[in-house]
């Protein structure tokens, strides 16, 4: 039975909306940090009790489960240090400052080239290399100066480091569009009930068809407010009220009927 630690990965996103709220950006970011290794502890302590039925539970724990939180952490380290430099920085210097730290997120993808690769097609050629445990910890070639604990595995840090870029650069690009005073605009917006695109999302999420269903659903939540243009919010708090009326289901049984008689007048 594979390891599943989705709740672990439900409620640390809880645990950053709730961070995310503060104004001051180095406490945000300090209480994002403090999330992040309170549940990597947590699962670290899941896996040394529990361990793994099969060597095929270990690999998917460390390419795709553990890559989620270490990246998580990863990301706001980064932008704590960055943000660390605003208060000092003068316009001109804080834009040059962005520049540059966009070079070295595309700097990383450069270097990291093969195993963004190896990230991005979903290979499994190098797995039992790059994502089981070794007995005695070891230093990684490339970068130079990372020690890999017994507890996790090369390809984990890799494929965190991928994830915590990718995030990064996403962030980088919308301050430098909001220094330059440019706004994104969205070709489609949702304009329905915001409970409705959390209730469709979720059901999208449980049926697994985003990525195989290797995506937790904050990612998903966090896809759609960037391409819809809309604010999710505490969506697991919205489902629970939603849970508590009478007809949860009632926009995905609208869409269902919808269909139902598109169908019908297709066949009719």
């Amino acid at each position: 039975m594979k390891r599943n630690f989705g709740y672990l990965q439900e409620e640390l996103g809880k645990e950053l909306q709730a961070a995310l709220e503060e104004s001051d950006p180095i406490t945000r970011y300090n209480e994002c940090i403090r999330a992040a290794e309170s549940a990597i502890r947590r699962m670290q302590k899941i896996v040394a009790a529990e361990g793994f039925e099969t060597s095929a539970d270990e690999m998917h724990h460390f390419k795709y489960e553990a890559p989620d939180l270490y990246g998580q952490l990863f990301y706001y380290q980064r932008l704590k240090e960055i943000e660390a430099d605003r208060p000092f920085a003068k316009p001109k210097a804080w834009r040059s400052l962005l520049q540059r730290c966009s070079e070295e997120t595309d700097g990383y993808f450069r270097k990291a080239e093969s195993m963004c690769r190896y990230y991005s097609s979903r290979q499994i050629h190098l797995d039992n290399h790059l994502f089981m445990r070794r007995q005695e910890g070891y230093w990684l070639a490339e970068p130079i100066g990372v020690f890999i604990a017994p507890d996790m595995t090369g390809g984990t840090y890799v494929f965190a480091m991928i994830r915590a870029y990718e995030r990064l650069r996403q962030w980088i690009r919308e301050e430098l569009d909001s220094f330059n005073g440019v706004q994104r605009i969205h070709r489609l917006r949702w304009t329905g009930k915001r409970i409705d695109l959390i209730t469709l999302l979720s059901a999208l999420h449980l049926a697994e068809v985003f990525n195989n269903g290797k995506v937790t659903k904050k990612e998903v939540m966090l896809w759609a407010e960037e391409e819809l243009g809309v604010k999710l919010g505490q969506y697991d708090s919205a489902m629970n009220d939603k849970a508590a009326v009478k007809n949860p289901t009632a926009f995905l049984q609208r869409l269902l009927d919808i269909m139902v008689r598109k169908f019908d007048k297709l066949i009719g």
